[in-house]
């Protein structure tokens, strides 16, 4: 793994995985099971503008007290747990940014995502409970005309109000309510907060979706993943994303 670019708000590494760890990634993206983002419900940090990326079950490094019905925990015996793997096993070199491991944070998701041609993800920042966030482009090819760079603002914008609003919201098990809890919901329908925050500076980063490559950012970081251009065809933005998660 060999670092690229160390930030304040973000690393970049590139030739992370060996090449049959690599291959066994790529393998378990493209035979894994997939539904649109919003095939249950909105999820808002998805505009409507967006499209429908793709995206497989949840993947959770620890088996946590109260476990869910349907969640996947590590070890899954397929290709994601070289990801999750290599990340545990890297965990200090990101502590400048998302936190130790057992003190800050203590559980990694792991998820696979499918962006075709014309899809994106909007800008927006992740949940206070993540202290930070991931992304390995596991696809064997990429040009720099295809689009689908993660763009991620300027470090002035740390925890700036994007007008998020925290909401309580129902826990459900299948059909049956378990509980409730306190759900941050992005401002969908009115990017305006969004938009004073990221214009009064107007500048950031992007980094393209080179293959083998992982990127760790800061919680509270807004980001963005530009629209996958026309020029990409028949090929997608794959990628293992997940979190470094409280609990």
């Amino acid at each position: 793994m060999r670092a690229v670019i160390k930030t304040s708000t973000f690393h970049v590494y590139d030739d992370v995985l060996p090449p049959a760890e690599f291959a066994a990634v790529w393998e378990f993206v493209q035979l894994e099971e997939y539904a649109p983002v919003d095939s249950r419900q909105w999820v808002k940090v998805w505009r409507l503008t967006d499209g429908r990326p793709l995206a497989g079950p949840g993947v959770y490094s620890h088996r946590p007290k109260e476990a869910h019905d349907g969640d996947r925990y590590y070890p899954t015996h397929r290709g994601i747990d070289k990801i999750i793997e290599m990340i545990l096993g890297a965990s200090g070199e990101f502590d400048e940014i998302v936190g130790k491991q057992k003190k800050d944070w203590s559980q990694l998701t792991a998820k696979a995502f499918i962006y075709p041609p014309g899809t994106g993800l909007s800008w927006h920042a992740d949940s206070v409970s993540y202290t930070g966030a991931y992304t390995f482009y596991a696809h064997p090819q990429w040009k720099s005309s295809w689009g689908g760079e993660l763009m991620i603002a300027d470090a002035s914008t740390l925890r700036k109000d994007l007008g998020t609003k925290v909401l309580p919201t129902v826990v459900k098990q299948g059909d049956r309510i378990v509980g409730m809890r306190k759900m941050e919901v992005p401002s969908a329908l009115d990017a305006s907060s969004t938009d004073a925050v990221l214009s009064e500076l107007g500048l950031g980063h992007f980094i393209q979706a080179k293959p083998n490559r992982l990127v760790v950012f800061r919680g509270g970081i807004p980001h963005r993943i530009a629209k996958v251009d026309p020029a990409a065809g028949e090929n997608a933005r794959c990628a293992i994303a997940g979190f470094f998660q409280a609990e």
